[in-house]
């Protein structure tokens, strides 16, 4: 355990190579939300523990309000102070303390990868944004005839309220690390010795959610997909998907973008490797087969392969289609659409598990599963009718359950 001086921590991603770990601290605080509200809110303590005397005061009680703020509305970015790298050995080396370097002030919620050059130094390939934006002020005040805070997508303005998240390159020199991976110097070591080296943009386009070819995670790669917007000079909502050949200078070579039809909205694309093995069906084959371990050659290409996304189409109630691209050529759309027949919202994160393959008994017991936790969601509030045998006495127990929660919520 390590604490890093001047910083709260909102780590949502890490990136690791062979030796080291890697987050960004970046400047943002709890404004107004002290130690023991926060502790409340996260219900860490009592409203009893939350609450302060001050003996010095007559009679004066201070009370930390549950859900005076959510907790995104509460983080405050500082735009003043850098962003810090916090950089680990991970056997330990260095005594188990960090290198920290500051770098340009920015926010990052996802990585793309990170790899160690023969020079020792380490290099990151990050999402950034000039500041952090939670949504906790998109609402802007407005409301409905109703009273009630009107929902993001009817408020925000992504070209003036949302800033830009682009991809960048952070070249760090963490020389003190390099060496200190000896069993003597575990003992040893101090915070800072690190320094920036250089940040390049690699692309201009608003974008996140980036992804790669697993098989180089944690090795130098070359090419990064993402989902993207339709602009390459202000924000605007994740939509198409985005190719960037990190190796290749500006130029038309070096971006492929796919963007579907304007009410059509994609999430992250997960790279699917193509057979190593000439068989027709994708992932087959030894995980190690396509690359020569040690160096930066391929047996296959790192592009070849599928890409895989959810798109949500917003003129069919929602109506969800995976879709399958090709990851050498985006330029030729998909090459399958499968329509789910429902929706499924947008979410975060996903991966392709190459030797997961259910039979149709498991999907079955799935679907099975699914209706039961449909039906069960909407009696949520009711108390379980156990088997037809105690129908009677469970319906005398939800009567009883019913009235006891109704005085309980008065």
């Amino acid at each position: 355990k390590q604490t890093v001086k001047g910083s709260f921590g909102l780590f949502h991603d890490f990136v690791v190579t062979k030796n080291f770990v890697a987050f960004t601290a970046t400047p943002q605080s709890l404004g107004d939300l002290t130690t023991k509200g926060l502790d409340l809110l996260l219900g860490r303590k009592a409203l009893g523990e939350a609450i302060e005397f001050d003996e010095s005061l007559p009679a004066k009680v201070v009370v930390f309000r549950l859900g005076r703020k959510a907790l995104g509305e509460a983080i405050e970015f500082d735009e003043s102070l850098p962003a810090k790298v916090v950089v680990f050995r991970r056997d330990g080396g260095n005594g188990g303390k960090p290198v920290v370097v500051d770098v340009d002030t920015h926010f990052t919620f996802h990585y793309a990868n990170a790899f160690e050059t023969a020079q020792g130094l380490l290099v990151i390939d990050t999402v950034r944004a000039d500041r952090l934006e939670l949504g906790g002020s998109a609402s802007k005040g407005q409301t409905d005839a109703a009273g009630n805070k009107k929902p993001v997508w009817e408020t925000v303005d992504f070209a003036t309220d949302v800033p830009m998240s682009t991809l960048w390159r952070y070249t760090l020199d963490v020389q003190p690390l390099v060496n200190a991976g000896s069993e003597e110097s575990k003992g040893q070591g101090a915070e800072g010795g690190g320094k920036l080296v250089s940040r390049r943009q690699l692309s201009k386009r608003n974008l996140d959610f980036p992804s790669i070819n697993r098989r180089v995670s944690g090795k130098r790669h070359r090419f990064v997909w993402a989902s993207c917007g339709t602009s390459d000079s202000e924000a605007s909502p994740p939509q198409g998907i985005i190719k960037i050949d990190t190796q290749t200078e500006e130029g038309v070579d070096k971006e492929q973008v796919w963007m579907p039809a304007p009410h059509e909205f994609c999430g992250e694309p997960t790279f699917v490797r193509r057979s190593p093995t000439g068989s027709s069906e994708p992932g087959a084959g030894p995980a190690d087969a396509p690359f020569v371990s040690g160096g930066d050659a391929y047996d296959t290409d790192e592009d070849d392969g599928y890409l895989v996304t959810m798109l949500v189409d917003g003129n069919d109630d929602g109506a969800t289609s995976l879709v399958v691209l090709d990851a050498k050529d985006l330029s030729k759309g998909p090459v399958c659409r499968v329509p789910l027949g429902t929706n499924i919202p947008h979410g975060l994160h996903g991966c392709f598990a190459e030797d997961l393959r259910p039979n149709p008994e498991d999907l079955a017991k799935a679907s099975t599963l699914l209706k039961l936790f449909e039906r069960k969601s909407k009696e949520w509030n009711q108390v379980d009718a156990g088997s037809a045998a105690s129908a009677s006495s469970s319906s005398s127990a939800r009567k009883a359950s019913t009235g006891a929660e109704r005085r309980g919520g008065d």
